[in-house]
């Protein structure tokens, strides 16, 4: 797991899309700080993230994020 993070780490300082600001952070605030940032960015553009089913609670709706769990995104398949 530490060795993941750090080649992790070392891939942000080597891309060329990462401002020289962040690249100049130490390892533990890019493993703090920079990864979360990264997930939220991904789970905003992520169409597939934001399908959600809604289920009645009293006055108001609670929505539950609908989680693939294979390849097919939530898909149903038919076996025939």
């Amino acid at each position: 797991m530490l060795n993941r993070t750090k080649r992790c780490i070392d891939d942000i300082r080597k891309s060329s899309r990462v401002r020289q600001h962040v690249k100049q952070m130490d390892d533990a605030e890019l493993a703090e700080n920079y990864p979360k940032e990264l997930l939220l960015d991904i789970e905003q553009k992520a169409v597939e993230l934001t399908y959600s089913y809604e289920f009645p609670n009293g006055l108001f709706r609670k929505q539950i994020r609908q989680c693939a769990e294979n390849s097919n995104h939530g898909r149903l398949e038919s076996t025939s």
